[in-house]
């Protein structure tokens, strides 16, 4: 009975819970483990790479914060540093970064595999997603 009466005490919890992650895949991290992570001073360099394309930095410089809010500075240069554009600055929160790995299962498969890298070999997460105009993209 005691079983049933704690069900019942939460189930308005449970149900909140749920809603807020109906129809999305699991994140790959919470927005705690991206700020723990991510101190003042980290700078995040991605090469990013498309076909028949040259190869792009992506630069992410992470500032000051308060807990919530983070001051990010981003910028994208070419393999030699020279920027292709002026350098941005914002205010996300660390949910607001969090978010930027929301997918659905409806278009985007998740899974496990183990990835060679210039930087090593790593087990990793990967989400694949099929665009409307049939493209693929891979993160």
């Amino acid at each position: 009975m005691r079983r049933l009466a704690l069900l019942l005490a939460l189930s308005p919890l449970l149900a909140a819970c749920a809603s807020t992650t109906e129809g999305i895949l699991p994140h790959p991290f919470t927005a705690a483990q991206i700020r723990d992570t991510n101190r003042p001073g980290t700078v995040l360099v991605f090469r990013v790479t498309q076909p028949d394309q040259p190869a792009v930095l992506q630069v992410f410089e992470f500032g000051a914060t308060d807990g919530e809010f983070v001051d990010l500075a981003t910028r994208a240069t070419d393999t030699g540093g020279n920027p292709l554009g002026p350098s941005k600055a914002s205010r996300p929160s660390w949910s607001e970064l969090r978010d930027h790995a929301t997918y659905s299962p409806d278009d985007t498969v998740r899974g496990s595999a183990s990835i060679s890298t210039p930087a090593g070999d790593f087990s990793c997460t990967f989400y694949r997603r099929e665009n409307i105009d049939g493209s693929v993209e891979r993160f």
